[in-house]
């Protein structure tokens, strides 16, 4: 069965060997852990959006005038949002905006026609005030259609061959038929000069103007074509397009740049450019060759067309032309060899050994090797035959697996872009995977090996089992004297879909899904008989219950310590703390705390008459008092930052042993944290994980009269014990796999110093690890 969410897991190796820096949000497993975004602005922004109307491609779109453009912009490592629609009209703003790369922020244009105005450059901007990411798209605006008639015959792709003519020049409109019940119908041409003509739709029409029409030394002439179809109560036109073309007068002594039909063949796409006049069109991606081909027309009565590369003082003649009429080229340009940066080609027609104007085309060459792409985040073992790759690499280049193109170059842009490489697997072993980039001049970046194991083995855990093996990897330490003896092995319960546990005074529990629906249910686990239980979060599964309880996040023991309830159990769900009270072999729902404090709760822990919820989506610590009338929830602590007394994705908190101190796995700034409950800081006090720790779970048990820190680290997978005011590593144990003491996620962790067992709860094992010390 496919986890709902995937499970923290950062493999900083990988972060060391690449050294590139990043900012990753994840989410917990089965709706667990995480915190809010952190705004860091060493790092650059997260920027992803969607566009309504579905754009023609991913660099261009086309609207009607007033059509509503609603765009959804997700963003990450923000605090603002900028959307500028090109068109010279006021921005639009949004600060403080929700950038966790899960909520949406929606922005709405329009554009009004201009014939004047080829495209506007629509774009959305993420920025932590130093590291912007922009995303862009150019936006076409067609002239808002004539009012369509019902069963109106249709038309579109209206084409000028050529845009532009000398006077005498045939020039020939053409239309495409939209509906097959539209075939037969006749279209009427309006030549913009006064003159109009009717022609079967399906044919070419073709029209020359004179010098008579044409006042100065050129005109544009707007040519307009409607549908008409007969019907047995009469005629119906449809809808109108219309097209320029420019005419030049004959004898006015100017001989017209040529013109493009395609850009270049083999390129992956062009751009004709208004703003910058050194260039008339710019080829934004180079193609995987060492030439182009390029084809268009000469203007009308020309001898010959002529092109003059930038590596070279010569002109080439391309083709010499004797009819007078407008008149096909085609031509090859070889840049094999030439050095990297822009290069403009220059294409011009003669008339009598003089040349007209120059159509310019640029683009750039670069046979630098790309980077290799950055693997932020991988599943190395997978139980469900289903493993996610998440990579990222430049929107300039194209993203390889194994020899084959998963994801083509996006822009000219050297911004970062994510891909979620997901991959599914049939029989059990260990698959190596390799990426790499290729650039616009098909070069290759290095190759990135990633192995996955897949063993159906563990989905649903390794039942029962013995222990006494003392756990490998680990050692003794101490604090004023005291020792700590490494844990020793003890058993594994499996626990599908696993995801949080804890332990009470005598059960352990775990939350999971039941195979046969995914429904949420309680796993109770009794040592003293190895017996095990299971109750449905659900109004038939646990009395009392209103409703089913879904997307858990969090799960602790509190005992009949908090709110005066007996052996009570919690558990962070569904926008609050449920309360449950547990009597022998029976679980029974108690309560629902609810706050507004409380959208997202995520990890708690608990004392006498006192609650501590860490909110996921704003890293604060959220304090809860009981009395006789109820709960209060108030006085948030700390916050997303990387300040003092704030955080970042925090999957773990603890009370020490006094009371009056909280421990935080920090896990966003590798680090775990001490911070008073009532949000009081000193700068000093944090065990520093450096860039290996990733914790997740944390706890806070006393031996001897010392406190230890004891948490699991998702980076290194092990439990990983410090001196809580030493600040001094004591032990560890654990390593990643599926045996006995080894750990794919450890994503819960419980202690009990009565019973003398840790309780590591790990949903890509399926199952809860019960460890004595």
């Amino acid at each position: 069965m496919r986890m709902t969410r995937k499970f923290r897991f950062i493999y900083l190796a990988l972060a060391l060997i690449f050294a590139v820096p990043i900012l990753v949000t994840m989410s917990g497993c089965n709706g667990g852990g995480g915190g809010g975004t952190i705004i860091d602005t060493n790092n650059l922004s997260g920027l992803r959006w969607a566009i309504s109307p579905t754009p023609t491609n991913a660099t261009e779109m086309t609207v009607d005038e007033g059509t509503l453009i609603t765009v959804m912009a997700y963003c990450a490592n923000a605090n603002t949002l900028v959307l500028n629609p090109g068109d010279g009209t006021s921005t639009s703003t949004v600060n403080n905006a929700t950038c966790d790369n899960a909520t949406v922020n929606t922005f709405q244009v329009r554009y009004k026609y201009s014939a004047s105005v080829s495209y506007y450059n629509l774009s959305v901007t993420a920025t932590n005030g130093s590291k912007p990411i922009t995303n862009s798209i150019r936006v076409y605006v067609r002239e808002a259609p004539t009012a369509v008639i019902p069963s109106a015959p249709q038309i579109s792709d209206t084409k000028l061959t050529p845009p532009e003519a000398n006077a005498g020049d045939v020039v020939t409109v053409t239309t495409v038929i939209s509906r097959p019940e539209d075939l037969g119908s006749l279209c009427s041409v309006s030549w913009g000069n006064g003159y109009a003509q009717t022609y079967d739709c399906q044919t070419n029409m073709g029209y020359q103007y004179t010098n008579a029409s044409i006042s100065g030394s050129s005109a544009t002439y707007r040519v307009c074509v409607t549908p008409i179809k007969s019907t047995t109560s009469g005629s119906i036109s449809g809808n109108t397009e219309c097209k320029d073309v420019k005419v030049w007068k004959v004898g006015t002594a100017h001989v017209s740049k040529p013109w493009l039909i395609t850009y270049s063949s083999n390129a992956d796409t062009a751009w004709e450019n208004t703003s910058d006049p050194t260039y008339d069109v710019l080829i934004t991606k180079s193609p995987y060759a060492t030439s182009f081909v390029f084809e268009g027309y000469a203007p009308g009565g020309v001898d010959s067309i002529w092109m003059k590369l930038p590596w070279s003082n010569d002109e080439t003649r391309i083709a010499t032309f004797s009819s007078g009429a407008t008149t096909y080229w085609s031509t090859n340009v070889d840049f094999s060899g030439q050095p990297n940066g822009d290069k403009i080609i220059q294409f011009y027609a003669k008339l009598g050994g003089q040349p007209g104007d120059v159509l310019r085309v640029l683009f750039n060459l670069n046979n630098t090797p790309p980077t290799r792409p950055y693997i932020s985040y991988w599943d190395s073992y997978t139980c469900t035959g289903f493993a996610t790759v998440t990579i990222k690499f430049k929107e300039n280049e194209a993203l390889i697996k194994d020899g084959t193109q998963i994801k083509p170059i996006y822009s000219t842009s050297t911004a970062d872009r994510y891909f979620s490489d997901n991959i599914s697997f049939t029989n059990s072993g260990t698959y190596t995977f390799h990426y790499k980039t290729r650039n616009a001049h098909n070069v290759d970046s290095d190759e990135v090996a990633i192995p996955i194991e897949y063993d159906p083995t563990c989905d649903g855990g390794s039942g029962g089992g013995g222990g006494g093996g003392t756990g490998g990897g680990g050692g003794t330490g101490n604090d004023g004297g005291v020792t700590f003896n490494t844990p020793t092995f003890g058993l594994s319960i499996p626990v599908p879909s696993m995801g949080y546990s804890t332990i009470g005074s005598t059960n352990i529990f775990a939350t999971g899904k039941d195979p046969t629906d995914s429904v949420n249910m309680l796993v109770v686990y009794a040592p003293s008989n190895s017996e095990v239980r299971r109750q449905r979060l659900t109004p038939g599964g646990v009395t009392g219950l209103p409703a089913t309880i879904n997307a858990i996040s969090g799960i602790a023991w509190c005992g009949n310590s908090f709110g005066g309830s007996d052996n009570g159990l919690l558990i962070s769900a569904d926008g609050g703390v449920f309360v449950f009270k547990e009597n022998g072999n029976v679980i029974t729902y108690l309560y629902k705390i609810t706050n507004a404090n409380l959208t997202t709760p995520n990890a708690l822990t608990c004392n006498t008459n006192m609650l501590y919820v860490v909110d996921n989506s704003t890293s604060k610590i959220v304090p809860c008092s009981y009395n006789s009338t109820g709960y209060t929830c108030n006085n948030p602590i700390g916050g997303t930052g990387v300040g003092a007394g704030y955080f970042s994705d925090i999957n773990g908190i603890a009370l020490d042993t006094s009371g009056s101190n909280l421990w935080v796995a920090n896990s966003g700034r590798h680090r775990l944290t001490k911070i008073s409950t009532g949000g009081s800081y000193n700068t000093n006090d944090y065990i520093d994980l450096s860039n290996s720790g990733y914790p997740m779970a944390i706890k806070v048990v006393q031996i001897s009269g010392y406190d230890f820190v004891v948490y699991s680290d998702a980076g290194t997978m092990e439990i990983i014990a410090y001196g809580a005011t030493s600040f001094q590593q004591k032990w560890r144990v654990g390593s990643p796999g599926g045996g006995d003491l080894q750990f794919r996620n450890p994503l819960s962790l419980a202690i009990n110093p009565t019973l003398r067992k840790i309780v590591v709860g790990d949903p890509m094992r399926r199952d809860i690890q019960i460890l004595n010390y």
